[in-house]
């Protein structure tokens, strides 16, 4: 008998072996030492061990992304509950090497994975400790360096999630998870941290948040909340990200360039110098999300495309053009910087994606204060022939009311503002996904670029006149 489309990807059997030994090892105990159950499971876990070994995803198309790394946790769940194994030497030598070097490559040095999403970020976390925690206790015990940079990987999924757990969804969305128990809690992304700190942290905390972290370490109680970073500007460099909290304003501005040392990442968005937007916690612009892969390709580059991010697009071109569903051709790069001065965060982005097929450089300024956001769009080089657009992409519970053709009232939970333009704004439909699988209508205001010219637009709070 052949196997079915479970071991289609090696990356599942990765991760299903390592839930499978989890589990076993929260019943063993309860099981007889004749039980046939205990046959079951190390038949099981030599079958998937061996599947891995022989299917290792380390293709040049593959770049050992999010998939490899979820072999190698395979392979250290198989090696660490039986390492009697014939080759578990062997697979656990090469495992812990292989996770050393990934680690380097594959996390970032401000803690963004390589592919520039922040949930594929958490999963990559998620992965990267479990199996970390699978050779505590082996002779493939990982090193504090290991840890460390998992932590810096954790302190960057806190910074993009605010203190009543919502985050900020950056490039695709597919919902992965390695373990989850606590599902209400799907869009916090601090666990990574929690478990890293209950690892190896010295002042650990006894109390847990997640039920993950309560399942792996027990806990004197449970806490409702724990506080994020209160304010200012968080720069995330390596990762092309850039967070700013003035007020009651929360905005996130991006401008990853993605191809780094040969590394093409199949989970980022033509989303360069775009940016996210919220005012006293409701979200306002946001970023699409990813809705599906290879079920419906249109769909797939919709929500991957730049008109479908809060940028400038020229035509329907993409900044970089697509190769497949995960894949890009590069045209060019993005690179931003920060400043803060007299209670404002101004975030300065470029990128040259234009630069090739149409001659021009697109410059955006972003200023966030108290009192409201700016945007300024400006173009360097001759004004190609091409009709150019603003697209600001709205959360899909935003109620949209034009007002004399320039301003645009925006209500979202009881909470209002207003989006003031120098062109005329019309509103088309768009898509969004909130989580893997689903696709729901929003909206998005389009606003005519002028060239040869300055274009702004502002966001600020409606002011009741009493």
């Amino acid at each position: 008998m052949g196997r079915g489309v479970q071991w289609t990807c090696t990356m599942e059997v990765g991760i299903r072996v390592f839930n499978l030994l989890s589990s076993y090892e929260l019943l063993r105990c309860g099981l007889c030492e004749d039980d046939p159950m205990h046959t079951v499971i190390a038949e099981l876990a030599f079958c998937h061990g061996e599947h891995i070994w022989a299917n290792l995803e380390t293709s040049a198309r593959l770049q050992e992304n999010n998939h490899y790394i979820a072999d190698l946790l395979g392979l250290a769940a198989v090696v660490a509950a039986y390492p009697n194994l014939p080759k578990a030497r062997k697979w656990g030598e090469y495992t812990h090497n292989e996770l050393m070097r990934c680690v380097r490559k594959q996390v970032l040095d401000d803690g963004c994975c390589f592919e520039r999403s922040t949930r594929y970020t958490r999963l990559m976390g998620e992965m990267l400790f479990f199996a970390g925690k699978c050779f505590a206790e082996t002779p493939y015990k990982l090193p504090a360096e290991y840890f460390e940079r998992l932590s810096i990987l954790g302190r960057f999924l806190d910074a993009v999630t605010n203190k009543d757990g919502r985050s900020l969804q950056v490039g695709d969305n597919d919902s992965g998870r390695v373990v989850c128990i606590s599902p209400e809690r799907y869009d916090d992304l601090r666990l990574v941290s929690r478990l890293v700190d209950r690892e190896i942290g010295p002042d650990a905390p006894d109390e847990a948040f997640f039920a993950e972290e309560e399942l792996l370490y027990g806990a004197s109680g449970r806490v409702a909340c724990f506080p994020s970073w209160r304010g200012g500007a968080r720069t995330f460099y390596d990762a092309g990200m850039a967070l700013a909290r003035y007020g009651d304003w929360s905005l996130g501005f991006f401008a990853s360039d993605g191809f780094v040392d040969e590394s093409e990442p199949g989970h980022t968005h033509n989303d360069k110098l775009s940016f996210t937007l919220g005012f006293k916690g409701v979200p306002f612009f946001v970023d699409p999300g990813s809705g599906v892969y290879t079920r419906d390709p249109k769909v797939r580059n919709i929500l991957r495309g730049t008109a479908q991010h809060s940028t400038l697009r020229f035509g329907n071109l993409e900044q970089n053009e697509f190769r497949g569903l995960f894949g890009y051709t590069r045209c060019g790069g993005a690179s931003l910087d920060v400043a803060e001065a007299d209670g404002t965060v101004v975030f300065r982005g470029v990128t040259d994606c234009w630069a090739t097929r149409l001659g021009v450089t697109h410059k955006r300024v972003v200023e966030v204060g108290s009192e409201g956001v700016a945007v300024k769009d400006d173009v360097e080089g001759a004004a190609p022939a091409v009709v150019a657009t603003r697209s600001f992409v709205l959360a899909p519970e935003v109620d949209v009311s034009v007002v004399g053709r320039k301003e645009a009232v925006l209500t979202c939970r009881g909470v209002s503002v207003v989006f003031c333009a120098e062109s005329d704004i019309s509103v088309r439909e768009g898509l969004y996904s909130p989580h893997y699988g689903a696709v729901i209508k929003s909206s998005i205001l389009d606003v005519p670029f002028e060239y040869g010219r300055t274009n702004v637009i502002t966001v600020r709070e409606i002011l009741n006149e009493d």
